[in-house]
């Protein structure tokens, strides 16, 4: 089965499902575009988080097999893939795509961080993700540091990260 990759409001890549044995197969292709792209799927409310896409010929690419106990977590009918963490409900992205409904906007994310000025999105990895302007900032936990000169740190919600921009 194919699903559409909404990324900034509009289908930019395709999502193949399939089986291979006892696996669910999960293969997107979209366009390069900067920045990491963290790739889940959603559907019935809910999302399934794949991993971090990778460059391939021009563009971005991500496989992932999962078998059928880590797919437990996931939506039981898949409507759309996108970035992790979004705000985007499967009403919205339906929206987008044409199809009309009444639904509103999900609420916001519980996995939402507010530290100072900044509010972060908390990552499956344990890593958080804001956006400054047209770029991110990924932190980081402090404990996985290997004394590295040079990396800011901060303290979100008592904890100690560091701050890259990307």
């Amino acid at each position: 089965m194919e699903y559409p990759i909404i990324l900034e409001g509009r289908q930019q890549g395709v999502l193949k499902v399939g089986q291979e044995g006892l696996f669910t197969v999960f293969e997107a292709h979209c366009p390069r575009r900067g920045g990491l792209i963290r790739l889940s799927v959603y559907g019935e409310g809910r999302e399934g988080y794949l991993g971090i896409m990778q460059p391939l010929n021009g563009g971005l690419y991500l496989k992932k097999k999962l078998s059928r106990s880590r797919l437990s977590a996931f939506p039981d009918r898949l409507e759309f893939a996108g970035e992790s963490g979004q705000r985007l409900s499967v009403e919205k992205a339906g929206a987008d795509r044409g199809e009309s409904t009444g639904a509103a906007e999900a609420p916001p994310s519980p996995k939402e961080a507010c530290s100072g000025e900044r509010c972060w999105q908390r990552q499956r990895d344990g890593s958080l993700v804001c956006r400054e302007g047209e770029g991110f900032i990924l932190a980081l936990p402090v404990r996985l540091r290997h004394n590295v000169e040079g990396v800011s740190v901060a303290e979100i919600e008592g904890q100690a990260y560091m701050l890259f921009r990307y």
